[in-house]
């Protein structure tokens, strides 16, 4: 239990690539572009999650 919960807690505190995707276009290209990239990821979340709730069958329907 003690290593699940280290390596829990290791991988919570690395960056993953959305992150370094961000930083490295804020750093690169200035701070509205961050913003923008940040924007963009957060509608992609948005739109992907909720088609995730959507069944073939309401596609189809649509």
């Amino acid at each position: 239990m003690v290593t699940f919960i280290t390596t829990s807690l290791i991988l919570g505190f690395i960056p993953g690539p959305d992150n370094m995707f961000v930083l490295t276009q804020a750093a690169l290209r200035g701070w509205r572009v961050g913003m923008s990239v940040t924007f963009g990821l957060l509608a992609k979340l948005a739109t992907s999650h909720r088609c995730d709730n959507v069944t073939a069958a309401q596609v189809i329907a649509l």
